[in-house]
C-alpha cells in the first residue's frame, strides 16, 4: 500500500505539480530534449555526465516519459524490502509523514542528481543504523561503503556527515560491548558533548580564527556565485549579506531554519503558489525536534542509543545543517532541492536507530 501511495505521488508530481510550479530542474537536459551531452569530460569524472549517461540508458529502454518513473519505483521497492521485517518496531506515524513529504518524491520523479542520491542515502543510513545493533554481512557492508563513496561523488559537502556516521559506527561498535556504559547517565554524556563542542568552537574561532574565517567566507562566496548565475531567477535572494563572519552568524538564526523550510512568509505572500511548499517546510522542520525528543527519551532506556546519540547522530546532525546552510540561504527553490540529500540524516537515520533499539530489546527479552 505504501508503495502504491508513493507511485501515486510520483504520478501527480509528473503530471500536475510540475505543470503548476514549473519545477523541472535539469530534466529537459537529462531527457535529451536539449540535444546530446557534448561535454568533454568522461562520465567517470563528471557527476553531470554520469547522470546524463544513466538517464540516456533508461530512456533508450523505457522512453523519455517512463524513464523518470524508474528511480521512484526502485526506491519504493527498496523501502518496502528494507523495512518490511521491522515495520512493527518503527515509529509509524513519524516515518509515514517523513516518507510522504511531497518534495522527497518530487526530486525522485524529476530526472536529476537527487533522483540518484535520495535512494542511495536511504540505503546507507538504514544499514548503518542496523550495524549498531546487528551483525551485517561483509557483502552488505561493502555495498554500504561503495554507496557512500558514490554519494560523495555527487554531493561531497553533505557526504562528510554520512562518512562521520560510517567511520564512528565502525569505531564505536567495539566500545558498545563494554557493559560499564550502562552506568553512564544521559546528563554525563551531555556534559561531555557540551565540553567537546565548546572546545572545538574555541579552537575553530580562536586559535584558527583567520583560517576558519577565510574558509567559511569562501564557501559562502562560491555558494552565492552558484545560485546567482541566472539574473532572471525569480526566487533568488539577492540581498543576503555574507561578506564577513559577522554577516554569516547574524543570518544564522533565520538562515538554518529557512534552509529547511524553504520559503519565508513574506515570499509566499508575494507568490501564493508556494504556500504548499511553505506548509511542507513547516512540517519538515517540526519533525526534527520531535524525532530528537523521541530519541532522547528512548536513550534513557538504551545505553547503546544513549552513546550513539551524542557521538554519532548529534555531531552528524550539526555537520549536515552547517553544510546545508550556505546552500540553503540564497535560493528557496534550490534549498528544497538540495535538502532532499540530507533528509536521510534528519529523519530516517534517527528513526532507524529507534527501530533497531526496540527490535534489539525484543530479541534480548526473548533470549536471542
Amino acid at each position: 500500500m505504501d508503495q502504491f501511495g508513493c507511485l501515486i505521488i510520483c504520478f501527480i508530481v509528473q503530471n500536475f505539480y510540475i505543470s503548476l510550479t514549473g519545477v523541472i530542474g535539469d530534466q529537459r537536459f537529462y531527457m535529451g530534449f536539449q540535444g546530446e551531452n557534448n561535454a568533454g569530460e568522461a562520465w567517470t569524472l563528471s557527476r553531470t555526465n554520469l547522470t546524463f549517461t544513466i538517464f540516456k540508458f533508461l530512456r533508450s529502454i523505457f522512453g523519455s516519459y517512463f524513464a523518470t518513473y524508474i528511480f521512484p519505483i526502485l526506491t519504493t521497492c527498496t523501502i518496502f524490502k528494507l523495512i518490511y521485517s521491522y515495520w512493527k518496531y518503527i515509529p509509524k506515524n513519524i516515518f509515514l509523514i517523513s516518507i510522504f513529504l511531497p518534495h522527497y518524491w518530487v526530486w525522485q520523479s524529476i530526472a536529476s542528481k537527487e533522483s540518484i542520491t535520495i535512494p542511495i542515502s536511504f540505503i546507507i543510513v538504514f544499514f548503518l543504523a542496523k550495524f549498531l545493533y546487528e551483525k551485517i554481512s561483509i557483502y552488505t557492508f561493502s555495498i554500504t561503503v561503495i554507496l557512500s563513496f558514490l554519494f560523495a561523488f555527487y554531493r561531497l559537502h553533505y557526504a562528510i556527515s554520512y562518512f562521520w556516521i560510517l567511520i564512528l559506527t565502525i569505531l564505536i561498535i567495539p566500545i558498545l560491548k563494554n557493559e560499564d556504559l550502562v552506568k553512564i547517565k544521559f546528563k554525563n554524556y551531555l556534559y561531555v558533548f557540551s565540553s567537546i563542542f565548546l572546545l572545538l568552537l574555541l579552537i575553530t574561532f580562536g586559535v584558527l580564527k583567520d583560517f576558519s574565517s577565510n574558509a567559511i567566507i569562501n564557501i559562502f562566496l562560491k555558494s552565492s556565485e552558484y545560485f546567482t548565475l541566472f539574473p532572471n531567477a525569480t526566487t533568488t535572494r539577492w540581498d543576503v549579506g555574507f561578506l564577513s563572519i559577522k554577516d554569516i552568524f547574524s543570518n544564522l538564526f533565520w538562515g538554518i531554519p529557512t534552509s529547511i523550510i524553504g520559503f519565508t512568509p513574506l515570499e509566499i505572500l508575494e507568490n501564493p503558489k508556494y504556500i504548499p511548499s511553505f506548509l511542507e517546510g513547516i512540517i519538515a522542520i517540526s519533525l526534527i525536534p520531535i524525532i530528537n525528543i523521541k530519541l532522547i527519551l528512548r536513550s534513557k532506556k538504551d545505553f547503546k542509543l544513549r552513546f550513539s546519540y551524542f557521538f554519532i547522530f548529534l555531531p552528524s546532525l550539526i555537520l549536515i545543517l552547517c553544510a546545508h546552510y550556505p546552500f540553503g540561504i540564497f535560493n528557496p527553490g534550490a534549498t528544497i532541492r538540495f535538502k532532499q540529500n540530507i533528509v536521510a540524516i534528519l529523519y530516517f537515520y534517527p528513526l532507524f536507530l529507534l527501530t533497531f533499539s526496540k527490535y534489539n530489546l525484543r530479541n534480548l527479552n526473548n533470549g536471542k
